[in-house]
């Protein structure tokens, strides 16, 4: 399978760099200043991806945000590929028009990514470079 493409839009947290921390440290600095207890940092990277599916759908799964973004790009969703790590992403793309790449490597589980039926799964990156030109 092969595309030929202008346009890569790629889910950041996760696909790119693991902000997991940040994102803890973020939810826990909200938790204080509410005057809840703060969690561990494991407990709140659980809630990344699919754990709080409408957190994610909000940052991560919106057709509107890829159009946005491939706007920005001058290019369209026939010439773009999505690439994320949950199944929020996948149909963020699939929304948009946009052949879509699952990775097994970020927040989502290898099994919700798959499950989401991305037109093609990789385990690296540089898998995605066999796949388009």
């Amino acid at each position: 399978m092969t595309w030929t493409v202008d346009a890569i839009v790629w889910d950041f947290d996760g696909v790119v760099v693991d902000t997991s921390r940040d994102i803890a440290n973020a939810a826990n600095y909200a938790l204080r200043k509410l005057g809840l207890p703060e969690q561990p940092v494991e407990t709140l990277a659980s809630y990344i991806g699919g754990g709080a599916e409408p957190l994610v759908r909000k940052m991560l799964g919106e057709k509107a945000a890829v159009l946005k973004t491939l706007e920005a790009m001058a290019s369209t969703a026939s010439r773009a590929v999505m690439i994320g790590d949950t199944a929020a992403d996948i149909g963020a793309g699939r929304a948009a028009g946009a052949v879509t790449v699952g990775v097994t490597y970020g927040y989502g589980s290898r099994e919700e990514v798959a499950g989401a039926g991305p037109d093609l799964l990789i385990e690296t990156a540089t898998e995605l470079l066999d796949h388009i030109f």
